[in-house]
């Protein structure tokens, strides 16, 4: 067990305080580590090689957990919570909407969105980075999701709504009792407020898009390929509320990770000066002053592996759990039937014995493709049957934010901020202020 249990609370003071501290104190020690949410005990695993045995090799023996249960509030029966064999035929669905190919059709309008995005900043005037670089990475997602038309006010209802939810889930999931989700205290009421907020934008686009009856061949959204999708052993399409379960699903994958990632991206570049010049040297040899598109974006492999390694080092998923099926061994620990086992890809990352200086920023580590890591050391995406469908619309998506951004400024730190990791649902880069300074046509 970890030490500085507390009566009645147990560990919770201590993770809440320092989320990332206390969990990182906890990889010293053995394989898996209990601790406690007040009275109740939750098992922590402190390897990636036991994340990998938990999402792969003995995925039957586990279940989603609590964080996944609390997320069925908002979430519905949305494929990141369901399981068995109607998560694989729902993942069957959706996976054409997210094909290489199909992502090359939403790339002209990401590229738009972003590109004006930029020309908006001001020289010398600062930003809230975190909080731009979200809505950026909001409105990159709704204009693949939602046709032009229809996009610009579902975004801002969903982004009005989402922040309340993701904080709520985990909020919910760390309470010592069920009972105080019902307590009438701020977090609480934000995440009530929320949910039939981003219930509402979605089922309103959902029957605008039904009204205007486009679904077929001319239009290439994501949500039209959602509404023409047939399940293959039933032939049957998608009702309304399973297509908004699925659209606040991608909401949360497809947006919200890829925003926060921005954010510590440009964190890295503003810290690494000899970095930023490979990049930007890289960029301007690659894209020079032509349109950006997918063939030339994908041919970016410093800046591709720069989003690599923001992703190992910032990890937007910083807590994660799954629940014992049986009573099982884990790393050689016993855990109970419906025993909560959480797990940190956010600090197990950092803290990987495959990495020479984890801690350390380092895009070359990405470089030699002849050093094999084993399939354990790196999985931001997660891994296994519930692998992220988006993860190459995710890094696209970056790609087009950071080659729009670079062409145009250097986004450098406001003088005497300081950034701090805040997890919420995901890992915010909280006091990001950056200020953008015009690059020269030539560098």
């Amino acid at each position: 067990m970890a030490p500085g249990r507390l009566p009645l609370l147990g560990h919770l003071p201590a993770l809440v305080r320092n989320p990332i501290g206390f969990l990182h104190s906890l990889t010293s020690g053995p394989e898996v580590t209990t601790i406690y949410i007040g009275t109740r005990p939750m098992y922590v695993a402190n390897t990636l090689d036991l994340v990998y045995e938990m999402l792969v090799t003995r995925v039957e023996d586990y279940r989603r957990g609590i964080i996944f249960e609390k997320a069925e509030k908002v979430l519905g029966k949305g494929l990141t919570v369901l399981e068995g064999d109607v998560h694989k035929k729902q993942r069957k669905m959706i996976q054409p909407a997210l094909t290489q190919r199909q992502i090359a059709g939403y790339t002209q309008a990401m590229v738009e969105v972003a590109e004006a995005r930029a020309s908006a900043w001001q020289p010398g005037v600062p930003l809230d980075a975190n909080e731009e670089l979200h809505d950026l990475g909001m409105e990159l997602f709704s204009r693949a999701l939602f046709r032009a038309e229809f996009a610009v006010a579902a975004t801002e209802r969903v982004k009005k709504a989402t922040p309340a939810f993701m904080a709520g889930i985990i909020a919910h999931s760390l309470y010592p009792a069920q009972w105080m989700e019902k307590l009438p205290i701020g977090i609480n009421r934000r995440f009530n407020v929320a949910r039939p907020q981003m219930e509402s934008a979605v089922n309103d686009v959902i029957a605008r898009y039904r009204g205007a009856d486009v679904t077929g061949a001319e239009d290439k959204s994501i949500l039209a390929m959602l509404m023409a999708a047939v399940e293959s052993d039933t032939g049957q399409r998608m009702d309304d509320g399973q297509l908004r379960d699925e659209v606040v699903n991608l909401v949360v994958a497809g947006a919200e990770a890829p925003g926060t990632t921005l954010a510590w991206f440009f964190h890295e570049v503003a810290q690494h000066p000899e970095i930023e010049k490979r990049m930007v040297a890289e960029i301007d040899e690659v894209l020079g002053t032509d349109s950006l598109t997918v063939e030339n974006l994908m041919r970016l492999e410093y800046t591709t592996m720069m989003v690599k390694e923001t992703l190992r080092l910032h990890t937007p998923t910083w807590l994660l759990t799954r629940r014992a099926g049986r009573d099982l061994e884990l790393g050689g620990y016993r855990i109970p039937r419906d025993g909560e086992i959480a797990f940190s890809l956010t600090t197990l990352h950092r803290h990987c014995e495959h990495y020479d200086d984890p801690t350390a920023f380092d895009p070359d580590r990405w470089r030699d493709t002849s050093t094999v890591l084993p399939k354990s050391a790196y999985m931001p995406f997660g891994v296994g049957k519930h692998r992220c469908l988006g993860e190459h619309f995710a890094v696209l998506t970056m790609l087009v934010a950071i080659a729009a951004i670079a062409r145009r400024w250097r986004l450098v730190p406001k003088p005497g901020s300081r950034v701090k990791e805040v997890p919420v649902a995901l890992m915010q880069a909280q006091g990001l202020a950056m200020i953008p300074i015009p690059r020269p046509a030539s560098t």
